[in-house]
């Protein structure tokens, strides 16, 4: 298993270069095609409002097209060299993403606020990470390069974390040190065993750790161990359900999307 296509997507805000060159420098590294996405259609509060004349709308339309445009030059300067796709329409962000991470094996998205990715061009990684059915890569801001020459594994017991660990295995096999870390009562030392004895069979040498919160929140429990440990990417399950069509996260997933200095590959 390999990563053969890596999507990213691209946004106005400033950090969506940081997150251009960091997809640049895995693509290289895992001789993988460069897949680049960009969406964006007139915002709700523009749409709903009355009154407004048709041409009003078609010349807003036209020029989110030509920002679309701007970040496909990006892409192409970044891109070259390596092998590398296009992809951008007039839709909701977080549709055309869910319908185009099909032809990708890794997502990698930045967690900007709407309004320095453009409120027309935002996409919320909470989205990404519940929508597209593939690893997503949440990247944090200012964060261009990516070693994961240190990685830590935040297991807790369920489906999103096994899954994240086997998605995972591309990068986790090139990492010098992974760490399998439990936090608090909902893991015990012998799941952590079974997870490293299993990383073994994949020909990924891992140690484990275990850890009481001793006060913190388990999310800063897991990222302070990280930091601790030297590494820069923490692999785990998102948790959450869809209620009425309203992504709702568990408090740790919630908490690394919004807080980690650190780069996050999870999986729902």
């Amino acid at each position: 298993m390999t990563y053969r296509s890596i999507l990213v997507h691209l946004d106005l805000s400033p950090d969506s270069q940081c997150r251009l060159n960091l997809t640049r420098d895995l693509a290289e590294r895992f001789d993988a095609r460069m897949v680049g996405v960009c969406a964006s259609q007139p915002s709700d509060a523009v749409l709903m409002m009355g009154g407004i004349p048709p041409g009003l709308i078609a010349e807003h339309e036209t020029q989110l097209r030509g920002m679309c445009a701007a970040q496909q030059r990006r892409f192409s300067e970044v891109a070259s060299g390596v092998p590398s796709e296009w992809r951008s329409q007039m839709a909701s962000p977080r549709d055309f993403l869910r319908r185009t991470a099909c032809i990708a094996d890794l997502v990698v998205v930045g967690r900007a606020h709407a309004e320095a990715a453009g409120r027309e061009f935002h996409l919320a990684a909470a989205d990404a990470v519940m929508a597209v059915g593939r690893p997503v890569l949440v990247v944090p801001p200012g964060v261009e390069h990516l070693s994961a020459a240190r990685a830590v594994i935040a297991w807790k017991t369920g489906r999103s974390a096994a899954l994240a660990v086997q998605l995972a295995l591309p990068l986790l096999r090139r990492a010098d040190r992974v760490t399998v870390l439990g936090v608090g009562e909902e893991t015990s030392q012998g799941e952590l065993d079974d997870v490293r004895d299993h990383l073994a069979r994949h020909d990924v040498a891992s140690d484990t750790r275990w850890r009481g919160a001793a006060g913190l929140s388990a999310d800063r429990a897991i990222v302070e161990a990280t930091g601790d440990l030297g590494a820069d990417l923490i692999v785990c399950g998102a948790y959450g359900r869809s209620h009425l069509f309203e992504w709702a996260l568990g408090g740790v997933t919630q908490a690394l999307l919004a807080d980690s200095p650190f780069a996050c590959l999870m999986v729902h």
